[in-house]
């Protein structure tokens, strides 16, 4: 496994290498970084106010009938990766998301930070199938399952390691648009176009009646059974 992994990471460099100097892909690793920056202010925020944020949350998870916990492991890369999601962004109607409270203090005086910082407050998550990837611009394109609203992102990972055997895979992604060009924040949730229990949720979920952390951590538990049985 950490050999594919080694080769994997290996063929995303090289394809970077190859591509660092057209002007697209200097704006767009611009972008990363500046999110980068803004991520990591978050994220301290997040720590200090960890127990409080996940208190709240589990009361409105606890409404929507989902009992699984939230004391994840941040330790863990991916469980990093949903502690900001579900923390970090809009992700119920009756919670205050991180975003939200930076921009109303105005925690920023940096102009291209609080833009970013807007630009992610404005972004959009959902469960997507690919449906499109184009190699030469590294754009890949995601139809949200529920809405069918289609969306284009450049992810230059994906559209590199991309073949035939991942036609019409499941990923569930943060999508944030800047500058025109619109990035993915990288959830470790994603199901092959295969996988029975990806495919009976999106049957029989109540879309309009659950929140977006619902959908999440749902998922997330899910993708996690789903690998286990591998």
């Amino acid at each position: 496994m950490e050999d594919n992994i080694d080769i994997i990471n290996g063929l995303v460099n090289f394809r970077k290498l190859l591509i660092k100097n057209r002007p697209e892909i200097k704006k767009y690793e611009k972008i990363r970084k500046l999110h980068e920056d803004v991520l990591y202010s978050l994220e301290n925020y997040l720590i200090k106010n960890i127990d409080k944020k996940s208190n709240e949350t589990t009361k409105c998870l606890t409404n929507e009938k989902f009992f699984y916990p939230i004391d994840l492991d941040s330790r863990s890369e991916s469980n990093r990766s949903i502690l900001f999601e579900i923390f970090i962004f809009k992700t119920h109607p009756d919670l205050k998301s991180i975003t939200e409270e930076y921009v109303e203090k105005n925690k920023f005086r940096n102009p291209d930070k609080i833009k970013m910082l807007n630009a992610m407050n404005n972004s959009v998550v959902g469960l997507f199938k690919v449906v499109d990837v184009d190699f030469d611009s590294c754009i890949v394109t995601y139809e949200d399952v529920f809405t069918h609203k289609k969306y284009k992102l450049m992810d230059i990972s994906f559209s590199t390691i991309y073949s035939k055997s991942y036609d019409g895979i499941y990923m569930y992604n943060r999508l944030i648009t800047y500058d025109n060009i619109t990035f993915g924040t990288g959830s470790p949730i994603f199901f092959l176009n295969s996988d029975k229990k990806v495919k009976d949720f999106i049957k029989k979920h109540n879309y309009k009646n659950h929140s977006d952390v619902y959908r999440c951590l749902y998922l997330y538990y899910l993708c996690s059974e789903v690998n286990n049985e591998l």
